[in-house]
């Protein structure tokens, strides 16, 4: 059997296996979050099942779901995780993978609660942007000097941080405004303008372009 017919039949035995224990919406949300999964798996991962581990697991909450999926929901990434756990725990069942190199229980803790930070800060700035038309003016754009680039926190305090410039190596102190000083934490990447004003280097929410957890390191293209 081909590699990717045996990742759709080992997603049809699953649900199979769970059709009478789940009720018929769960059974759907399962074959959506496996199917969204495969999309992954299939173009950036090995496309064997067999060969699942929990990189892949990583880069696909981490990088794929946040920018190549624009379904991506703080209430779906949850429902994921949950898909993925359990998908994990039967191919070990199974003996297709073992779930302790395909699912890194402390691992995923952390990377959910990141990802799930990254989501609600999109979510809050999409909120604010929807009743707020001033937010989207925020900053004297007459009197900033602007630069764009990848940036990584190397640490935080208050409502400053230190970033290092990913093209260049550059540093920099910033200060960050806006609801994204609520949510920045240090290891975080960002695609962003720098800004500077009469008191130094600053971004806000209107000049993050990308917002990734610190697992994204090794996995952005």
């Amino acid at each position: 059997m081909e590699r990717q017919d045996l990742f759709t039949h080992y997603i049809k035995e699953f649900l199979r296996e769970y059709s009478g224990m789940v009720k018929e919406n769960t059974l759907k949300r399962y074959g959506n979050d496996l199917a969204l999964f495969k999309l992954y798996f299939e173009r950036y991962g090995p496309g064997d099942l067999r060969m699942l581990s929990w990189k892949h697991i990583e880069e696909f909450f981490s990088w794929w779901y946040l920018r190549q999926y624009i379904g991506c929901s703080l209430s779906g990434m949850k429902g994921l995780f949950a898909t993925l756990k359990k998908f994990c725990l039967w191919l070990d069942k199974k003996g297709v993978v073992e779930y302790y190199d395909a699912w890194k229980q402390d691992e995923s803790r952390i990377l959910k609660n990141n990802v799930e930070r990254v989501l609600m800060w999109e979510r809050e700035v999409a909120e604010k942007r929807a009743v707020d038309d001033v937010f989207w003016l925020d900053g004297d754009w007459g009197h900033t000097e602007v630069s764009e680039g990848w940036f990584k926190v190397i640490n935080t305090f208050r409502d400053k941080a230190a970033l290092r410039d990913l093209d260049n190596n550059a540093a920099y102190i910033v200060r960050f405004e806006g609801l994204i000083a609520r949510y920045i934490k240090p290891g975080d990447i960002i695609s962003a303008a720098l800004c500077r004003d009469e008191k130094g280097f600053y971004i806000n929410d209107n000049i993050v372009w990308f917002f990734y957890p610190p697992t994204a390191s090794e996995y952005l293209r």
